[in-house]
């Protein structure tokens, strides 16, 4: 038997030597390359892992901190200043006196916006729940269709609606005329210069700012515990009082939130609609900062409804007992089997109020696609309709200024809405798929950037302009519009990624797909349809804003700022017909992400049938 140093010596390869060694050419004996510590290699890959939510978190955030939290702090460091713009600027001097001063002068405009959006707050409540309650519950696979046309008319210029609804509310308009012509009215009769109608304005604006968080309340409550009560013999009423009505209090306090914070600051309305004894806050706030030039004292206000508007989201924040109050704004759509029920109410009632109020909230969208046509004499809309012609169509352009207004405004909202869109998906990727230090804060911040009332959003960017001396105009609008627009397009793709599970990514994992071919082959044509519904949603933003391009605009104009302004003296009916192209154009553009939506959704509900089926 050959030993194993024998084998070793009988299959040892020979060494050829071709020439004379050197001291160099000794043959050494190297040892071989060491091989990585897999625990090195582990730790390496734990910390790309974690560093992986900072840098998609990090673009982002910075925009938020530098043109929405700085601008905040900006509006207190300004509170403080005294002088004027012709007393040489404005210098820092602790002017704690400018609080007093607000107050004293603004309190009277200050109860009355409380009081205005408190009643507005009661008021949507009242309306929505009903019908979110319905649409929740009943409508089955029509929820996604009732709830858009909730949203449709809001395609619609904010100004561009509220002028329509002082159209339909005037002394002689379309409501009013006919029933005093009748004698159904006194002649004395009015509605508008009135705080019923600023109320009324407010409240139809802000409408959806309840539904929405109401409706994924309502909606993500298990029917199963409904049957399971009625099961232990609870009547109908008592099932809703007990298990829907506790169940849905986070989305009413949302609602609460969402809907008095924004009409606390509302201006629009009780300019448009409203006469001197309905001045509000915001109308008090935009006068010093853009007519009489005080800062400071409008800062001090400012700063006085900011404080007013964190306490209640923090208040919301705590009862809602969530890391991230931004997880109950976005509805997630989900297709169950609607409930049973013989009762008049569910059958009959209830539909035909959600229809209702659908029709109340295209009242004025309508109106305006109507009056597009109308063979009006003069230049400016009247009530009375003289006959059909597409002369105003035709002539579209024929207004220079609202022309030029409105190329302005079209190409700021597809830049702004890109910009917004790429940022607010890496924040929303990073909020919705991991878990990092600081998300609870990012969460937050992106609540209050949706929530605070823009009238505040845009005194503070001119308050940070202002104190940089950044000129006014196209640059300082792009800047902001992306601002207020990345907290909505974060939402919105976290959302979607919150519903997604991780099943399909891990499954691509396992057949060894790199993290980067995984996001481009399975996560992104995921979450594709809402970075587009994103997109589409900060475009609209951009191209309705008024109040902060109002704010950071300096002499340029846009197509609501044109159109507030010409409201003074009548619209033109080119408005209505611009109007009624941009809500046709965003209308499509809607109803092409929802059928991409939907495609998804049979592409993924194909995939269980077809494992079935190999299996």
């Amino acid at each position: 038997m050959v030993s194993s140093r024998e084998q070793q010596r009988r299959f040892r390869r020979p060494v050829t030597v071709r020439g004379p060694l050197s001291v160099s050419d000794e043959i050494v004996d190297e040892p071989p390359p060491e091989r990585a510590d897999p625990r090195t290699a582990r730790s390496g890959r734990r910390l790309r892992r974690k560093l992986v939510p900072y840098a998609l978190a990090v673009p982002g955030g910075v925009w938020l901190l530098a043109f929405f939290l700085v601008p905040l702090g900006m509006t207190v460091y300004t509170s403080l200043q005294s002088g004027g713009l012709l007393l040489g600027g404005f210098h820092f001097t602790w002017q704690f006196s400018n609080y007093v001063d607000a107050l004293t002068e603004g309190r009277e405009f200050l109860v009355r916006s409380i009081l205005y959006a408190g009643a507005v707050t009661a008021i949507a409540l009242l309306i929505t729940y009903p019908m979110t309650y319905w649409i929740a519950f009943y409508a089955g696979r029509w929820k996604a269709s009732l709830l858009f046309l909730i949203l449709a008319p809001f395609f619609v210029s904010f100004i561009i609606r509220t002028v329509q609804w002082g159209f339909l509310l005037a002394d002689n308009g379309v409501i009013l005329g006919p029933l005093k012509h009748l004698g159904l009215l006194p002649d004395a009769f009015q509605i508008l210069a009135t705080p019923a109608a600023v109320i009324a304005g407010i409240t139809y604006n802000y409408l959806p700012f309840t539904a929405l968080p109401l409706f994924v309340a309502l909606d993500r409550i298990d029917k199963e515990l409904v049957v399971a009560a009625k099961d232990l013999y609870a009547s109908r009423w008592q099932a809703f009082r007990r298990v829907v009505l506790p169940l849905s209090v986070p989305g009413v306090f949302a609602g609460i939130v969402l809907t008095f914070v924004p009409a606390a600051g509302d201006y629009i309305n009780a300019e448009v609609l409203g006469g001197p004894g309905t001045t509000m806050v915001g109308n008090v706030i935009q006068s010093k900062f853009l007519v009489e030039g005080d800062y400071p004292e409008a800062a001090a206000l400012s700063v006085v409804l900011m404080v007013v508007m964190l306490v209640l989201a923090l208040i919301y924040a705590r009862m809602l007992g969530t890391d991230d109050p931004s997880t109950e704004l976005v509805p997630a759509l989900r297709t169950t089997t609607p409930s049973t029920g013989r009762k008049r109410w569910t059958r009959l009632i209830l539909p035909a109020y959600t229809g209702a109020v659908i029709l109340l909230l295209t009242l004025p969208v309508l109106v305006m696609i109507v009056y597009g046509f109308n063979d009006v004499p003069g230049d400016r809309q009247s009530a009375r309709f003289f006959g059909f012609t597409l002369h105003w169509y035709i002539n579209l352009f024929s207004e220079s200024g609202l022309t030029e207004a409105l190329r302005n405004s079209l190409w700021i909202a597809p830049v702004s809405a890109l910009v917004a869109t790429v940022l607010g998906t890496f924040l929303g990727l990073a909020l919705g798929r991991y878990r990092f230090s600081g998300r609870a804060v990012a969460g937050f911040v992106i609540f209050l950037a949706i929530a605070i009332p823009e009238i505040l959003f845009g005194a503070s960017l001119l308050s940070l302009f202002v104190a940089t001396k950044a000129p006014l105009g196209p640059s300082t609008v792009l800047v902001s519009h992306i601002a207020f627009s990345v907290a909505f397009v974060a939402v919105t793709v976290r959302a979607r990624i919150h519903g997604m599970g991780r099943t399909l990514e891990d499954v691509a994992q396992d057949l060894f797909a790199t993290p980067i071919s995984t996001f481009v082959r399975v996560t992104l044509p995921l979450i594709f349809p809402a970075i587009l519904a994103g997109y589409l949603l900060a475009f609209v933003l951009s191209l309705d804003d008024f109040v902060i391009t109002s704010f950071v605009r300096g002499q340029m104009n846009t197509f609501p700022i044109w159109v507030y302004g010409a409201s003074r003296i009548g619209i033109p009916p080119q408005v209505n017909v611009m109007g009624t192209l941009l809500f046709a154009t965003a209308l499509a553009l809607a109803l092409v992400n929802i059928a991409v939506v939907q495609r998804g959704s049979r592409a993924r509900a194909e995939i269980p049938a077809n494992r079935k089926i190999r299996s």
